[in-house]
């Protein structure tokens, strides 16, 4: 989305408006009119955040009222499914045959979930990628944390650190199209923002809090909540009564999840800026910077190297994406700015242009070590196929 200056003036400061596309225009000198009414109430916390961490710098991992109460919340609802299992068979142990069958479908499918593994297909060895291996060992070492026992990778701008299985495996996974894009030195600060996540203490990422987080949307999905209203009332007259009503129970079910959701991914907000406070120790505040920039720009760059996808290759994306981001270093402050007017509640990060904001704002430092321009193409190297996927899914 391209910004553009108009001839209207700001009624607050006097200063020329900017538009985006064909939303509505906004002040990049004040701010006026920047927030939508959906976004100003989370924009409120995300600036409270900003206000607290661009002071000084966040520590160790807070352990906050609002995460002892999750796991306080999700144990209980853990215990959920083995009373219903218990009951259940209870209830069919004395030829209960009505009611036991379902309690027991019930505590199947309000399980805990361990999510399953990638498939192999998605999945990197070490030996096919010997060099990217070695920069994640040299990432984590510097970061002091774990490295993952699996590498994956997606056609995503994108990444991100998981665990999963019954083993609670750790996995990294690069998506193709922001890792490809990058410099060297933001590559290393992606790499370690992400290993971060392993010890910045983020509440949602605990096997213990999923239940909080899923077994309201469970039971909001069984019950309708997801349908069409009009079609509930008018779809079928006969049922109509019973399918209102299981409408209405799912739709409280739904409000529980999402403020649950939305509990949990405040405290996760605090937990990104730890994993950035990683990413400046390894990589240097300059690159970090610059990574959370790209977040920002992520919409108008996806749509770039999918317009030049025919006459432009991975092997020329990063030299296509550094001259875009370096022609718009005058919007750039205009840019950060509309991460917040996309702000909601239920978002997991903050505003990328706030982050990029508070890592400028903490004392500068250097990188613990740099990655060279000969590193980076072995890399680019090894990962060839797999951008090729990605290119072609632009292509078809």
């Amino acid at each position: 989305m391209e910004i553009a200056r108009t001839r209207l003036t700001c009624p607050e400061c006097g200063e020329e408006l900017s538009r985006a596309g064909d939303d509505a225009p906004w002040c990049a000198s004040c701010e006026w009119n920047l927030l939508t009414p959906a976004s100003k109430l989370a924009t409120r916390w995300d600036r409270a955040l900003f206000a607290e961490f661009s002071k000084q710098r966040p520590g160790k991992p807070p352990r906050t009222p609002l995460g002892v109460a999750l796991v306080i919340v999700s144990v209980l609802l853990g215990l959920v499914p083995f009373g219903l299992l218990g009951w259940g068979a209870w209830l069919l142990a004395n030829g209960s045959w009505l009611i036991g069958p379902p309690l027991l479908v019930l505590a199947f499918l309000l399980r805990p979930r361990l999510w399953r593994l990638p498939g192999k297909d998605y999945r990197l060895r070490r030996e096919q990628a010997p060099t990217l291996f070695t920069l994640i060992d040299r990432v984590a070492a510097a970061a002091g944390t774990p490295v993952p026992e699996i590498v994956t990778i997606s056609s995503e701008y994108n990444a991100s650190t998981y665990r999963a299985g019954f083993r609670r495996t750790t996995g990294l996974d690069i998506g193709t199209y922001l890792f490809a894009t990058l410099t060297p030195q933001q590559r290393v600060a992606l790499l370690a923002h992400e290993l971060g996540h392993q010890v910045n203490g983020d509440p949602a990422r605990l096997l213990l809090v999923q239940p909080t987080l899923t077994t309201f949307g469970t039971l909001a999905n069984m019950f309708g909540a997801y349908e069409n209203m009009r079609e509930v009332v008018f779809g079928g007259k006969s049922m109509m009564p019973m399918r209102f009503l299981m409408f209405l129970v799912g739709r409280v079910f739904l409000v529980v999840q999402v403020a649950l959701s939305v509990l949990a991914f405040r405290d996760r907000q605090r937990a990104e800026y730890l994993a950035d406070g990683v990413a400046v120790d390894v990589a240097g505040s300059e690159a970090t910077a610059g990574l959370l920039d790209r977040s920002a720009l992520a919409s108008p760059i996806m749509r770039l190297i999918a317009y030049r996808a025919n006459t432009k290759g991975p092997a020329d994306w990063p030299a296509l994406v550094a001259g875009f981001h370096a022609a718009r270093q005058e919007e750039l402050c205009a840019y950060r700015q509309l991460t917040l007017r996309e702000s909601t509640l239920w978002d997991s990060h903050p505003p990328s242009g706030l982050r990029a904001r508070v890592v400028e704002a903490w004392p500068q430092k250097a990188p613990a070590f740099v990655l060279s321009e000969q590193e980076s193409a072995r890399i680019d190297a090894e990962l060839a196929r797999w951008y090729g996927r990605a290119h072609q899914r632009l292509l078809d």
